[in-house]
Order: structure tokens, then sequence, then C-alpha cells
């Protein structure tokens, strides 16, 4: 075989390249002529339609934002209407123990109006028992009473006996009634009972009336410090009482009375009256001076007052009186106290 230059194997292996198919990797070599086209592939079949997806889940709730401003304040409502008064207080109910309560014993003046135990007990409370047997007691008392003033009619008593016994069994009736209000009603009992007795008593201490009604009349009127006296049908009795230290007027009727200037009066009626036509109808005014105006040298007072003057200044020898015997034995003491000595 003939040898071929370099350039003829070149140029043949350029064209056996060049006449190879390839598909990017490996060239094939053209092998004949390239035949007839083949007939087109039928259509694919269409997939079939997929399924529907699951729901999805429900959110969370979402972060609760920050709170608004504040509104403006509103208008200020209507004042509401006025409560119930409360009970009036009491002194000495003594908590739950119920105490000293029964109804109450003093009213809101105090004893008399002096304020005295003003409002003791508490009107509120009540102890059953006490309060039926209060009410019993002044059922019966009271009809006594009454039974008593009817029975007391029918005896025909002089006028001045009858409103003697009439102001006694009134007496008798309001007691029992005093005693009925403080067990049904709760009216402190003190306050009924001391009013009760007006009928009989009326007695005042200093503006304030203890027992009885001064507005009505009464048998006999007391007053104490007072500055009137209680009047009385019967009779008077003051105590310091109308500018005069001690008075007595045992017959109210009548204006005759042994007058002590403003120490003592003694009114005893007729008989008062007898003592000042006995005196000459001077009433009694040389007793009256002689006991105002004695002196230790005279007057009815010397036989008293002398030896005790004596006593107490010189501290000398007792004079010979009716009281000799009884003060001759304390002149030592006296004497001895007072720095006079004592013979």
């Amino acid at each position: 075989m003939p040898k071929l230059p370099m350039t003829a194997i070149a140029l043949v292996a350029i064209a056996a390249l060049a006449a190879c198919e390839s598909n990017g990797h490996t060239r094939y070599a053209s092998i004949g002529t390239v035949g007839p086209g083949g007939s087109n592939g039928g259509d694919g079949s269409d997939g079939g339609n997929g399924s529907d997806g699951s729901d999805g889940q429900n959110g969370g709730p979402g972060v609760q934002g920050p709170p608004g401003p504040a509104g403006p304040a509103g208008p200020q409502g209507p004042a509401g209407p006025t409560g119930p008064q409360g009970e009036p207080g009491g002194n000495f109910a003594l908590g739950d123990t119920g105490l000293i309560a029964t109804g109450g014993l003093v009213g809101p003046s105090g004893i008399g109006g002096t304020g005295l135990l003003a409002n003791l007990g508490d009107t509120s409370t009540s102890i059953p028992v006490v309060s039926d047997v209060s009410t019993s007691a002044g059922s019966i008392i009271s009809a006594t009473g009454t039974n008593l003033d009817a029975a007391l009619g029918e005896t025909n008593l002089p006028t001045e006996l009858a409103s003697v016994t009439g102001a006694v069994t009134q007496t008798v009736t309001n007691l029992g009634g005093a005693l009925e209000s403080f067990g049904t009603d709760g009216a402190p009992l003190v306050d009924g009972v001391t009013s009760a007795v007006s009928p009989v008593l009326t007695a005042s201490l200093g503006g304030g009336t203890l027992a009885g009604d001064e507005s009505a009349g009464s048998l006999i009127g007391v007053s104490l410090l007072s500055p009137d006296q209680q009047s009385g049908t019967l009779a008077e009795i003051g105590v310091a009482s109308d500018g005069t230290l001690l008075s007595a007027d045992l017959s109210t009727s009548t204006d005759t009375a042994l007058v002590l200037g403003s120490v003592a009066s003694v009114d005893l009626g007729p008989l008062t009256g007898g003592v000042n036509d006995l005196l000459g109808e001077t009433s009694l005014t040389e007793v009256t001076s002689l006991l105002e105006g004695g002196t230790v040298d005279s007057g009815l007072l010397s036989g008293l007052t002398a030896p005790v003057q004596d006593l107490l200044t010189s501290g000398g020898d007792v004079p010979e009186t009716p009281l000799t015997p009884i003060l001759s034995g304390t002149t030592g003491l006296l004497g001895g106290l007072l720095g006079g000595g004592a013979n």
C-alpha cells in the first residue's frame, strides 16, 4: 500500500468525522442513506384529576391590644334620700346582756328633769318576764284603786276627808297605770312612778320636779333649794326655798304665820292666830326680835351664847347657867386647844 502523506490522512479523518451523528457525547458514523420519516404517534391519554387538598387548621387567637384612654368623668348623681332616724341611745344597756333594759327606766330629761341618769335603759330592748309581771301587777293595782275609790264614795265622807281619800286612791290607780305602760309600751318606769304621786305629793329640787306634777294640784307641796315654793292644799314645806331657810305651812288657807325674818316661817292656822291674839296681835314681833336681835348680854339666846363665847375667848370660868354642867367638862380641852388654858 502506498504511503499517503500526512496531509491527506488528516483530510480523510476530518471527512469521516463530519459524516458521523452525535448526541452530544457519542458520535456515530453515518451508514447508508437516510430512510423516510416514520408515521406520527397517537395522542397520549389525559391524566386523572387529582383529589382536593385537606382544609388548613384555624389560626390562633390574636393578641389583645393595649387599653384605650379613660373617658371623661360623668356628671355627679343626685343625692340619695335621707335615711330613717336611728333609735335613741341608752346608757347602761350593757351590750347584748339586756340588763337594765326592760323598756327603759328613766326618760331623756333624767329624774325629775334634773338630767340625772338620763336615758337609763334601752327602749328597744325588753325582758319578757319582767314586762309581763309589770303589766299584770299594774292591771291589778289600777283595778284596786278604782274599786277602793268607788267604795269610799258610797260612805258619804266629809268633804275635807273625801278630798284626801280621793287623792290617795287616784295615786294608787296612777301607779298601776305606770306599771302597765312600762310593761306594754316601754314607757320609762321611774318617770311614770314619780308622776303618779301627783295627787298626794309634788316635790321639787332646784328647778326640777322630783315627784308629782307642778301643773296639777297636790295635797302636799315640798320644795328643796328651789326658787319657788310648791303649792299644796293640805301643807307646804320648804327648805332653802322661796327666800326662806325653813318654812312650814300646815294651813294653806290662812295667812297667819310665825315669821323669823328669812330664817323660818311657820303657819299652824288657828293655833298661830291664837298665839298672835294672846300676845296682843303683835304677830309675835317681840319674840322674833329677841330671836333675831338677841345678843350675848341680853335676849333669849344669851343663856346659850354667853358661856360658849366666854369659853372660846378668855378660857375663863364658865358662868353658872343651866348649861354649866355640860360645858364645864370640856373647858380644859377647848381652852388648851385655843391656847388660853383652863382654870
